[in-house]
């Protein structure tokens, strides 16, 4: 970002009434808390809560979660760091599948060919816990974590305010860190937490080069390889169905996390902020194995097991320009069990596919599949084009075009333009 769009982004900030330094922010008040969880989510019970009336034992967050006390220029904020060896597993994964993805296979995921330029290493995984569910002026980012590659390990450094005089030490701090990658990763952080994280540095009056750079956002491909399979993709969706894991009762339904958070402002207990931590740490290290397991689907180097996910797989490809990749995923969906629609999906797709490569006797016997199911008038123009253009059999031609005819008696709108189709292939009998 050039320095002229930071000063407006900074003026529009201060338009909006936001002041510099999060010492003068007031809370947003709490959202209302659903009265319980929806049937089909993971929410661990709520034990976060039992605190709340033994208030004459508040623990400070030092003798909560194992981390130290940084100290710099701009002041004081509490930092935790943990690391998990690459070659631990890690639910269907390991930390370490990340380097088998090369960077040419992000560039593809992203359309960005800006990462064959970049290696793992340059890649910094950002998630942030904030005092508010939107982007708003007094959203504050109050845990922010940071994944990385270091060495045999992966790291997750977590960066936490104690109030809100320590955000401008801790973003300088996180501000060098920064420094030191090229990309970033995140789990919908494009609409979320990158946004608000640059407003935050835009008051503080830095700015990351880091943002200006690669920006891997894994919700948009976990959404295009999984959502036709999935009740939804949030990330703990997919952690459980993609990569087999289950986070413990330590988790925190992220919904809960803001007025956690506010309530500790004002009594100063951080037991329920290690369950934010927990969360926090696992976000980070999902993404990671996340980011590992798409590469290994879209490269090739792992199959999907499921069918419905080969279909997504194959329109994946088309999307991305790779026919051979495409062809195969749809091939290996044909084969194994779908439910018709899907079948029939799939089947119109990889016809269009072999289509477009001009290999239109290969897709002959898919169009007459899909014929022969009742009203696929799609399936009937197909045939019907292809035997009067290419192959000049005129009478399976008019075979195709009279059983669309008796199928649009209730579609008049439509009928001219197949008579006129018959008349035409009649005179060239």
């Amino acid at each position: 970002m050039s320095i002229a769009s930071r000063q407006k982004r900074l003026e529009s900030l201060k338009h909006l009434g936001v002041k510099k330094g999060a010492r003068h922010i007031a809370m947003p008040p709490p959202k209302p808390r659903p009265t319980e969880p929806s049937a089909n989510t993971n929410a661990a019970p709520l034990h976060f809560l039992n605190y709340q009336d033994d208030l004459q034992h508040a623990v400070p967050i030092e003798n909560i979660v194992p981390g130290q006390v940084i100290q710099n220029e701009h002041g004081q904020y509490f930092s935790v760091e943990a690391r998990y060896p690459l070659s631990a597993p890690y639910g269907s994964q390991k930390p370490g599948n990340l380097l088998d993805i090369q960077m040419q296979t992000i560039a593809l995921i992203t359309g960005d060919d800006a990462w064959l330029n970049l290696n793992w290493q340059d890649v910094l995984f950002i998630d942030t816990e904030t005092t508010g569910l939107e982007i708003a002026a007094g959203t504050v980012a109050f845990l922010i974590g940071a994944g990385f590659l270091d060495g045999d390990d992966f790291v997750v450094r977590q960066v936490f305010m104690r109030d809100f005089n320590e955000e401008s030490a801790l973003l300088a701090d996180l501000h060098t860190l920064c420094q030191r990658f090229r990309a970033v990763a995140t789990f919908n952080g494009k609409t979320f937490d990158i946004p608000l994280l640059e407003n935050r540095f835009t008051l503080a009056r830095l700015w990351p080069a880091l943002f200006d750079g690669p920006h891997l956002d894994l919700l948009h491909p976990a959404r295009r390889l999984w959502r036709r399979r999935l009740d939804n993709c949030k990330l703990a969706t997919l952690e459980k169905e993609i990569l087999g894991l289950q986070r413990t009762q330590a988790d925190i339904p992220g919904y809960f996390i803001p007025s956690l958070y506010r309530k500790y402002l004002v009594d100063g207990d951080a037991r329920p902020m290690a369950g934010i931590f927990y969360h926090n740490e696992l976000d980070i290290v999902s993404m990671a194995a996340l980011a590992a397991a798409l590469g290994q689907r879209v490269s090739g180097d792992h199959t999907p097991p499921h069918p419905v996910d080969l279909l997504s797989l194959g329109l994946w490809h088309i999307h991305l320009g790779n026919p051979a990749a495409a062809e195969r995923a749809l091939q290996k969906a044909r084969s194994q069990s779908l439910p018709p629609d899907l079948q029939d999906l799939t089947t119109t797709k990889l016809a269009y596919l072999l289509k477009r490569q001009n290999r239109r006797e290969e897709a002959e016997p898919l169009w007459q599949e899909l014929a022969a199911a009742p009203n696929n008038l799609l399936a009937l123009e197909e045939l019907a084009k292809y035997y009067e253009w290419h192959k000049k059999d005129y009478p399976s031609a008019l075979i195709c075009i009279d059983y669309a005819l008796k199928t649009l008696q209730a579609q008049p709108d439509k009928l001219a333009d197949w008579e006129h189709r018959r008349e035409r292939v009649q005179k060239k009998q």
